[in-house]
């Protein structure tokens, strides 16, 4: 990556545990695509208005050449995860498919062109 890793937490407890799988995690994505120039991951929790059940999400923004793709963005209600660690999880499988899906898209593109 171009930028250094970008984490931030709101409604969740600061942890280098956490901050290093999130590091990991998002290095891995470079597998898939390897000219990724940024990465913001937030993590966020219940805040001061926890509800029982479902609380916790991801958002993991990448800034690939020419876009920008965005995880849990505006997260429907089945996005949010009873744990912070499911719910990096699940947002790195998406980011990890949006991250394909552009790669394709933009070898097919060289191959028109």
């Amino acid at each position: 990556m171009q930028k250094p890793i970008q984490i931030a937490f709101r409604g969740v407890t600061p942890s280098e545990v956490v901050s290093e799988r999130v590091r990991a995690k998002a290095e891995k994505l470079e597998r898939y695509f390897q000219r990724i120039v940024g990465c913001k991951v937030t993590l966020e929790g219940p805040g001061r208005h926890h509800r029982m059940g479902q609380h916790c999400r991801a958002r993991i923004e990448l800034t690939v050449p020419g876009e920008r793709l965005v995880v849990g963005r505006n997260a429907p209600k089945g996005q949010f995860h009873e744990d912070l660690d499911a719910a990096i999880d699940a947002a790195f499988r998406e980011a990890r498919r949006q991250l394909e899906d552009y790669a394709s898209r933009n070898e097919h593109r060289a191959h028109v062109a």
